[in-house]
């Protein structure tokens, strides 16, 4: 009889797991930024929720014009799974690091489902945030988009 010990090797469901549970650390720190300046001269906290969501102040915002995927959801380029949500998110955190949002209310062009967070337009460097995701494909326009 062999006392030697087999070497084991994570499995998939391991190693995903553990991929994920990073990932959540990552988003936790870049989510966690605040910034100054947004609205011009008021001074409020502004936070990354998602790639198409903000928090301004104690309220929750959507991005005019845009969908992203979810901070969570993963997606498929083939077959090799990636962590798009958190890449969304990236981006527009890494966008307003540079380029303090600001930010107003967006066009109003249909009445809101009850309990949806009210839209905004965010500019950053003179251009508005839903424009570049959509440029950097990590967005997709919706049919109230300007054009």
């Amino acid at each position: 009889m062999n006392n030697e010990k087999a070497e084991t090797q994570p499995g998939p469901n391991r190693i995903l797991g553990i991929v994920l549970l990073a990932g959540l650390l990552v988003a936790t720190v870049i989510l966690s930024f605040t910034a100054s300046g947004v609205s011009g001269k008021d001074r409020l906290d502004f936070r990354v929720i998602d790639g198409d969501s903000v928090q301004i102040g104690a309220r929750s915002h959507d991005l005019f014009g845009i969908d992203t995927p979810e901070l969570g959801q993963v997606c498929f380029n083939g077959s090799t799974p990636w962590h798009c949500g958190l890449d969304a998110a990236g981006a527009l955190h890494r966008r307003i690091a540079f380029y303090p949002p600001d930010c107003r209310p967006a066009p109003i062009v249909a009445p809101s489902k009850t309990g949806t967070p009210p839209q905004v337009i965010c500019n950053t460097g003179g251009t508005p945030a839903a424009i570049i995701l959509l440029e950097e494909g990590y967005a997709t326009a919706l049919e109230n988009a300007p054009e």
